[in-house]
């Protein structure tokens, strides 16, 4: 929202209650929930788990209130800009106003995954242009988050500078090479619809999260665990394991990427693919996306064979997810010089830092398939080289069946070639896993009956 103050002759930036900050708190406070629900229904709702939650609530809380819900609060000034200056309660630094004699250029950047305004000051003894190592902070390049503004408003924003820079030195702006950055942004938005009418509804992605979530549902109803569960469960139910796979059960291969351990484990996997297949499904098709999903978890589970499905039950659809990440990294790296500044920036660093993290990660936490994120990486990626993209529908249309086809059959030799390259698998954990419960039974039968004496 945008006002004028005929007080001050200020134009103000206001923030909008349809503002990316203010749909941020209802995702907070709706993700602390379900953890406090989950965590109960672990481990029940006893002292500890009240005490515990409640900390983690009042954390929540403090950041909520003191950085969140300033920020997300409907009318509250963002930017002012008159003739004096820029003025924002927002700056990252000390100081809250900037003389137009003081400010070089003005652009808008990716912060932290945050679109921003940045602005580069003229350089003194007092101002050098150097981030600190304390705070992190660049007097000489202070920036605002502009997340609690809607993208018009941000692009208006953007005009309005650029209007005082232009009418105080045209020439000096003219030469600038950030005199466009009120057409990045617009850039920006026309390509996000863009990307919107290729597939308004990205039915494949919304349906394999519904079906995870529905066999997930499925399985618990069935006995398996709500955060951990049992591996003979996860087994009949199609979980991967090298020795039944080379007694002949390749379905196992397909089957265990739509099967989780643990709510926790699908949760994660599910917003992972959320946040990813949306983009993909978009770039590359219901089709194509679909095929990219499943290949990845298909060679995902494949190599999981060489590894944790050796000796353990190996599920999830994270193989997939993290073919789908894969794909996204390469449509985005080989159409750089086409897209929108912003979004391949977001881009690459969102998905680069979530593969390396996730796979360092998977190094050093017990539990987690490596083999299988590498494996889905792989398959993702390979695909998303060989199949064409929807930046230009006519050369997708042209091209579409018979890169199709190459992809398919490329598919099918990699995850045959590293199937029968698997080590045989010398442990039969079905009749494991039915032992241990025969077992168990076997305990709990003797222990009622010494209790009966």
């Amino acid at each position: 929202m945008t006002e004028f103050n005929q007080a001050t002759n200020t134009e103000q930036f206001l923030s909008s209650k349809q503002s990316q900050a203010a749909k941020a708190r209802p995702w907070l406070y709706g993700s602390v929930l379900l953890g406090f629900l989950i965590s109960g229904a672990g481990r029940g709702f006893g002292w500890n788990t009240f005490i515990g939650s409640s900390a983690v609530l009042a954390l929540i809380f403090v950041f909520d209130w003191f950085i969140l819900r300033p920020a997300a609060r409907p009318g509250q000034l963002v930017v002012g800009i008159n003739n004096l200056g820029i003025s924002s309660p927002r700056f990252n630094t000390k100081a809250k106003f900037y003389a137009w004699s003081d400010i070089l250029e003005a652009n808008v950047e990716s912060v932290q995954g945050v679109v921003a305004l940045q602005i580069r000051l003229n350089t003194s003894k007092e101002r050098r242009d150097a981030r600190s190592y304390i705070n992190g902070v660049n007097p000489a390049r202070p920036f605002i988050p502009l997340a609690a503004l809607l993208p018009l408003e941000q692009e208006c924003l953007l005009g309005v500078i650029h209007g005082y820079l232009n009418g105080r030195n045209i020439a000096s702006f003219n030469n600038s090479p950030n005199n466009s950055a009120v057409n990045t942004l617009r850039e920006e938005r026309l390509f996000q619809e863009s990307l919107v009418a290729l597939a308004p509804l990205t039915w494949v992605t919304y349906g394999l999260i519904g079906m995870n979530v529905a066999i997930w549902v499925a399985m618990v109803a069935s006995g398996a665990g709500l955060l951990q569960g049992r591996s003979d469960i996860l087994l009949d139910w199609g979980g991967n394991s090298a020795y039944l796979v080379q007694q002949g059960e390749w379905w196992r291969l397909l089957s265990a990427a739509f099967l989780h351990s643990g709510v926790l484990h699908l949760l994660m996997n599910m917003i992972g693919l959320w946040a990813t297949g949306v983009t993909v499904e978009r770039i590359y098709g219901h089709k194509f996306f679909l095929l990219i999903y499943l290949g990845a978890g298909l060679l995902g589970s494949a190599a999981s064979l060489h590894f944790s499905a050796q000796k353990a039950v190996s599920v999830g659809a994270s193989g997939a997810v993290f073919g789908v990440a894969g794909a996204l990294l390469v449509a985005v790296l080989q159409h750089r010089k086409e897209l929108p500044k912003m979004f391949g920036k977001q881009a690459v660093s969102g998905m680069s830092v979530f593969i390396l993290y996730s796979l360092v990660q998977g190094l050093g936490t017990p539990g987690i398939d490596n083999a299988a994120h590498v494996g889905g990486l792989i398959a993702g990626v390979a695909l998303a080289v060989i199949l064409p993209r929807r930046f230009n529908q006519a050369q997708f249309d042209r091209t579409a069946a018979v890169r199709g086809m190459l992809a398919l059959g490329t598919l099918g030799l990699a995850v045959w070639f590293v199937v029968v390259q698997t080590p045989k698998g010398a442990t039969d954990l079905r009749a494991l896993a039915h032992a241990g419960i025969a077992f168990e039974r076997g305990v709990k039968a003797f222990d009622t009956a010494i209790r009966a004496l």
